[in-house]
């Protein structure tokens, strides 16, 4: 019934929450966000018409890169609780200046927008030690990244280098198989990005 897969999904969250801790890396701080969301997402993929709302079942749904942790653990929740829809990945939209589009670019103003241009510029400056140089180093291109970004306006949050698909830490660098991940406070906005 649906209730039975609503506790089980439920279930599943709390499971990947507690238990994964790795998959859910540098999330943490918006643990709730992340649970709140996927609550949301299996309402909506899933078959069952939950709290009484009738739903249209997707074939697909589309979920932009900026934020691939997330995507990385929508596809994993699709695929343990086999649900009938297909992930598609969107690339990140960039402003002129690299910086990635959001809701949250409305709380800087124009100077802060071209500032926050850095943390795009932070990222390209690790992916160019990795493709020029061929660093595999996890602590060499973080510290660039992180020695590239920080200004007096800019406070990191975290910066990391993950599996490309599964968003999971990595010990070294594979090219072309990681994905360089930061947040940061640009002032009073919480920034993320990653390449």
């Amino acid at each position: 019934t649906c209730k039975t897969y609503a506790v089980g999904v439920f279930e599943w969250v709390c499971h990947i929450v507690t238990k994964k801790p790795k998959l859910v890396v540098k999330f943490c701080n918006r643990l709730a966000d992340l649970v709140k969301n996927l609550v949301a997402l299996i309402k909506y993929f899933s078959e069952c018409h939950l709290f009484n709302y009738p739903f249209l079942k997707p074939d697909i749904a589309v979920f932009g890169e900026k934020d691939a942790q997330q995507i990385s653990i929508i596809e994993r929740m699709v695929r343990d609780l086999f649900m009938d829809v297909e992930i598609v990945r969107a690339p990140i939209v960039r402003d002129e200046n690299g910086l990635a589009l959001s809701s949250r670019n409305k709380y800087m103003d124009k100077l802060e927008r071209i500032g926050a241009a850095r943390v795009h510029a932070s990222l390209m400056a690790g992916k160019k030690l990795v493709d020029d140089e061929g660093c595999t180093n996890v602590d060499r291109v973080k510290a660039l990244v992180i020695n590239t970004v920080t200004n007096a306006k800019t406070r990191v949050i975290y910066v990391e280098i993950v599996d490309a698909k599964t968003s999971l830490p990595v010990s070294e660098i594979k090219i072309g198989h990681c994905r360089i991940s930061i947040a940061v406070w640009y002032g009073q906005t919480r920034l993320i990005d990653n390449i």
